[in-house]
């Protein structure tokens, strides 16, 4: 200590002049030196500094192509109706437009006849006989007509036979179904006629 002051380290205290150098020279050399980073330096209120992080190569990867992707919408908007009726015009598949299509109506209920037919020959129609010729028939892939079928419905009737052959004759109508369906053809109406009279309650009943 001398003069007042006390100095320890390397500052020689010999003299007092060069003492008074040596603190000078140490305070320019710490108002030079700039203040170390803190990660616990705010922005006021206790707030935390956010550290600035560089984009990644995956993340400027992604914000490009999200880029890229708006730029062809917004460029595809922009384009001229010529490029969309040109991409409009190559279409695929069947063209429709060129088949001859003609719509119909469903043929409803009341169009078909219902009623069984009465047949003049009944005492020389044979059930038995009748039911082979059918069933021939059915094994060559070829289907009966649907008059044939509702004959034989009312000679089982009228004979009184309606209810020991009926289920024979509803295994017949699904194969005539079967027949249609793998020639692709439509049942003819008289089928459908067999089909609802042997179904039908006041026949049966």
């Amino acid at each position: 200590k001398k003069d007042g002051l006390k100095v320890t380290g390397d500052l020689k205290i010999n003299d007092p002049k060069m003492l008074a150098d040596q603190i000078m020279a140490m305070l320019a050399k710490v108002e030079t030196q700039p203040p170390a980073a803190s990660s616990n330096l705010g922005t006021g209120w206790g707030e935390q500094v956010r550290p600035i992080t560089t984009p990644t190569r995956d993340t400027a990867h992604t914000q490009g192509g999200i880029g890229k992707a708006s730029q062809e919408i917004e460029g595809g908007q922009g384009g001229d109706s010529s490029s969309s009726s040109a991409i409009s015009e190559k279409v695929g598949g069947i063209d429709l437009r060129v088949m001859n299509i003609v719509t119909q109506p469903m043929t409803g209920l009341n169009s078909l006849n219902l009623k069984l037919p009465v047949l003049a020959n009944l005492a020389e129609y044979n059930l038995d006989e009748e039911f082979q010729q059918i069933q021939k028939m059915l094994q060559a892939g070829i289907a009966p007509s649907g008059d044939r079928i509702k004959e034989y419905l009312a000679a089982c009737k009228q004979k009184g036979e309606w209810n020991n052959r009926i289920a024979d004759v509803v295994g017949c109508l699904a194969e005539i179904c079967r027949i249609e369906e793998d020639n692709v053809s439509e049942v003819s109406p008289g089928i459908k006629e067999a089909i609802l009279l042997a179904d039908s309650v006041e026949v049966s009943g």
